[in-house]
């Protein structure tokens, strides 16, 4: 009976599947940097504003329309894919036109009031992305992720090089609007014409329902991870100015962005692999646990990173205006090991159709936007915004795995024993860069050095979960 690892079938996967995240976050990432050099702050703060509205309203009206003609797809696949067609349309209009009808109190909620009709112009954005085929979706059940792969890469490529050969002549804020809208005409034309299937809006009501009983959960979990990710933002504009905003969303973001990709590479290739285990209890345990460890070991390995290096990585590519307070450091690391942790969890509440516990997961995240918002009166900085989002993450990862604990069986003991190493290495790490504020050269190498021995126990629960899995499928003799 064969348990190794099959490098070259998972190796084409893989690449295929971190293609479309890479490109996406490295074209975001760039594009950043680059203005943050030819915009003054107070332009880089507007056109953070405008990105972060866009961003905003499309979480919060999310319902997990490329995940339900994933899991929901079989003899029934076409009519699945049509109805989520028919909702995404009604999506895009749902954001359009109310962001089109209060462009400007919400330019006024920025502090820049004169420049309404450029968030006028944002609101028809995520209506053209409303037409995108998500047919690209629908075919990753069978592992193909080339088409999805390719629309992605391509626009954001694009989006990219529209910033470099126009900014010289729109060296401000619009330079983002222009970015935005080219991305997203090409996205959608891209993802037509590469889609195997043809383009169908109209269902029956019975499919509409089901599509609608997986997604209208997930409204609430938009409106969640939009708390997550947007939130703390728009509290920094409006409590500390623009200004401020590009500082902390530039830090921040820089931190943060590549978890995006992060889980959707190995999210990508979780949701097909749980999908292809609903077979048997047991095979959905098996590739849950793996999941379980590859995303403690993930966490612990981003968030060393972050923690040894954000301080001078932030200057250092964006300018001397980006400094990182010790106090930030050490927040935000505890804020990205738990917000790249609970990726495992999110992969397996999906592929269940739990959404609503997805939701009230991801909800209580809303506990330390709220926190934040309290500390920030009394003590007006970010460091009261960061110490609210990462009292609100804490909560969240608990209530994680109290879902998961419900959703599978006999799965306590394995959440737990992940869950008490995890967090333990992780809050000793804190303590760590606590101790050091201003670390050497030399205090960076032996926290690396440190970091090796809980990575190493990780990297190898990660393994022997892995032959696990092998084994509950091959007794089954089911490809994995």
């Amino acid at each position: 009976m064969k348990l190794g690892f099959e490098i070259g079938p998972w190796t084409r996967r893989l690449s295929l599947a971190a293609a479309a995240p890479l490109v996406g976050f490295s074209s975001r990432f760039f594009r950043t940097i680059l203005l943050s050099h030819f915009l003054a702050p107070a332009e880089l703060g507007i056109a953070i504003a405008i990105a972060v509205v866009i961003t905003t309203s499309e979480m919060i009206s999310e319902v997990g329309l490329n995940h339900v003609v994933l899991v929901r797809s079989g003899p029934e696949a076409r009519e699945f894919l049509a109805a989520a067609h028919g909702l995404q349309l009604l999506r895009g209009l749902v954001i359009s036109i109310p962001l089109a009808s209060f462009c400007v109190p919400l330019s006024a909620m920025f502090g820049v009031p004169q420049f309404w009709r450029s968030f006028l112009l944002a609101a028809f954005i995520p209506l053209v992305r409303s037409l995108y085929h998500l047919g690209v979706y629908q075919i990753q059940r069978d592992y193909e992720y080339r088409p999805q792969a390719l629309s992605v890469c391509l626009s954001s490529i694009a989006g990219f090089a529209i910033v470099i050969l126009a900014v010289p002549w729109v060296p401000d804020h619009r330079i983002i609007l222009i970015s935005l809208a080219g991305e997203a005409f090409l996205l959608v034309v891209l993802s037509h014409l590469l889609s195997p299937f043809d383009y169908e809006w109209r269902a029956p009501p019975r499919f509409i329902r089901e599509v609608l009983k997986y997604g209208l959960p997930l409204t609430a979990n938009g409106i969640a991870l939009a708390l997550i990710s947007q939130a703390d933002r728009l509290l920094v504009a409006g409590k500390l100015g623009v200004e401020s905003l590009a500082v902390y969303a530039v830090v921040v973001g820089l931190a943060q962005t590549p978890i995006s990709p992060m889980f959707e590479i190995f999210g990508t290739l979780g949701m097909s692999m749980m999908v292809r285990s609903q077979g048997t209890p047991e095979r959905q345990l098996a590739s849950f646990t793996w999941l379980l460890w590859l995303f403690s070991l993930l966490a612990f390995a981003y968030a060393a990173a972050v923690g040894l290096t954000l301080d001078f990585l932030a200057p250092l590519i964006y300018g001397s205006h980006y400094s990182v307070p010790p106090s930030w450091r050490v927040l935000i690391t505890g804020i990205v090991f738990l917000s790249t942790y609970r990726g495992a969890h999110t992969i397996l509440l999906l592929s269940l159709g739990e959404t609503a516990k997805l939701a009230f997961a991801n909800a209580t995240v809303g506990l330390g936007v709220v926190a934040g918002a309290l500390l920030v009166v009394t003590h007006p900085a970010p460091e009261s915004i960061l110490a609210g989002r990462l009292f609100g993450d804490v909560i969240s990862i608990a209530v994680f795995h109290w879902v998961a604990f419900t959703s599978l069986r006999s799965s306590g003991r394995i959440i737990l024993q992940c869950m008490v190493f995890s967090l333990a290495s992780a809050s000793l790490f804190g303590l760590m860069i606590w101790s050091a504020p201003s670390p050497t050269w030399t205090t960076r190498m032996l926290f690396s050095a440190t970091c090796l021995l809980p990575m190493s126990v990780l990297l190898w629960r990660a393994y022997a979960s892995w032959r696990t899995r092998q084994r509950s499928f091959l007794a089954g003799a089911l490809a994995p």
